[in-house]
């Protein structure tokens, strides 16, 4: 097997560091308008599908490399399979759900999650799918990024769930 490829942590192409900065710029905009109870409903929106996208663009790369990685080619049949089976992209199900479709690797059953971040991490991918399907969504954007603060760790744990299974099998 080839040598291994890592992520570099904070990398430029970090899906949730830049969201973090989209983030960053519609609260700048906002605290500028003389009308953000009016303006605000807008960039949450916007923000809610941007912080779904970044959560499975960073699940979706944990897996590309750990396939990249396993040099297990059952593995990568299996996970290929299995995601072609379900028809979903990788952040618009549970937590729990992740695990359960790519089979449960050791270690990842009990993801070292406050059951808080689980739950507002659901909540999140919820109001993305209202949002996205031409309803609304109620949240603030001081709520949106307190709920962003609390979820984010849903995707990296899948990610070093991974990763620690690649260690070990590695």
């Amino acid at each position: 097997m080839g040598e291994k490829v890592e992520m570099p942590a904070g990398a430029a192409g970090d899906p949730l560091e830049r969201f973090e900065e989209r983030l960053r710029v519609c609260r700048g905009h906002l605290d500028k308008s003389s009308d953000r109870d009016t303006l605000e409903p807008i960039p949450v929106r916007f923000l809610l599908v941007a912080a779904c996208g970044a959560y499975e663009k960073t699940i979706r790369g944990a897996v590309d490399l750990r396939m990249v990685n396993s040099g297990d080619v059952e593995f990568v049949r299996y996970l290929g399979m299995a995601t072609e089976k379900h028809k979903m992209p990788f952040g618009t199900v549970s937590a729990k759900r992740l695990v359960d479709v790519l089979g449960g690797p050791p270690g990842t059953e009990g993801m070292p999650l406050a059951a808080e971040a689980k739950k507002t991490y659901c909540r999140l991918l919820q109001d993305r799918h209202s949002v996205a399907h031409g309803g609304g969504t109620e949240i603030t954007l001081d709520e949106l990024q307190h709920m962003h603060e609390m979820a984010r760790g849903v995707p990296l744990a899948f990610a070093a769930a991974l990763r620690l299974r690649f260690d070990q099998d590695g």
